[in-house]
């Protein structure tokens, strides 16, 4: 029983491999050496018919040429031991690809920042009368705390915000006399657009500030409701942290007073300028 196989596998240590298709047949398989049973029979190394040293596997008409292999390969190494590393390296080169692909690291964009949540915070700056000039005498510097909540919906935020701020006597003007604003609560609506870790927003909502006389005033209204308008830019920190800037406007219609001039209604239009920090959780 015998089979022409007409292949060639040429192999060279560096990995490249060629396929030679030869049309000569191989020499018939020798018959092995009658011995012990448990005797493993060796492949013969041999000569062709064309002069090339080969190498014949017992059972099938199979030859390996070792003629075009590189100096690399020692004559001191065995025929079973150049097939052996002939399967290895041809092994390698078909796994060794797919192996790189599943080692590959793989990147993972950074989750995007998000306003979402309920904070707390401080704040501090300055509440004045008339622009431009915020630290004139006339004015009060202000501080207090807020306390709030956002919701993110892609890049839109929106939001709700209850302050309490002392104004430090910032002085207005009325008939016959002048009042200080003391202290403000405000309930704000926020809304922005969020660009990852900073935000744009304006807000609105009801302020109710305290009055107290001044120069040459006998009486004047304790608190007052207005409404406040405002806008600012917040800019979010790792650890829940954020820093804002905002300006506030609040107008508060009929203050009553009272002087030498008799009872007046005033409306009080009050700016607000303020940098705060908040925290989120």
């Amino acid at each position: 029983m015998s089979r022409n196989v007409r292949a060639i596998f040429t192999c060279e240590i560096s990995g490249v491999f060629q396929v030679m298709d030869r049309a000569a047949p191989c020499p018939l398989q020798q018959p092995a050496k009658a011995g012990p049973q448990n005797r493993t029979t060796i492949p013969e190394r041999r000569q062709s018919e064309h002069g090339r040293p080969t190498v014949r596997l017992p059972g099938i008409n199979l030859r390996i040429d070792l003629s075009d292999a590189r100096p690399c390969w020692s004559n001191a190494v065995s025929s079973r031991a150049k097939i052996v590393l002939t399967a290895g390296t041809l092994a390698l080169c078909l796994l060794g690809p797919a192996m790189a692909a599943d080692l590959s690291p793989t990147y993972n964009d950074p989750p995007a920042f998000q306003w979402s949540g309920a904070y707390v915070g401080v704040h501090g700056g300055t509440a004045f009368t008339k622009m431009p000039n915020p630290f004139a005498d006339r004015n009060g510097f202000s501080g207090g705390v807020q306390v709030g909540y956002n919701q993110q919906m892609g890049p839109a935020v929106l939001g709700a915000e209850i302050e309490g701020s002392y104004l430090g006597g910032a002085e207005h003007n009325v008939q016959g006399g002048k009042i200080k604003e003391k202290w403000r609560g405000a309930a704000k609506a926020k809304a922005g657009l969020s660009f990852d870790q900073t935000l744009l927003f304006g807000t609105g909502g009801v302020a109710l500030t305290k009055f107290d006389k001044a120069d040459n005033l006998s009486s004047s209204d304790g608190w007052k409701v207005g409404y406040l308008v405002g806008a600012g830019i917040e800019q979010g920190f790792a650890g829940g942290l954020s820093a804002k800037v905002e300006y506030d406007y609040v107008r508060t219609p009929g203050v009553e007073t009272t002087s030498a001039l008799g009872a007046a209604k005033t409306t009080i239009g009050s700016h607000e300028l303020k940098a705060g920090i908040n925290y989120r959780f």
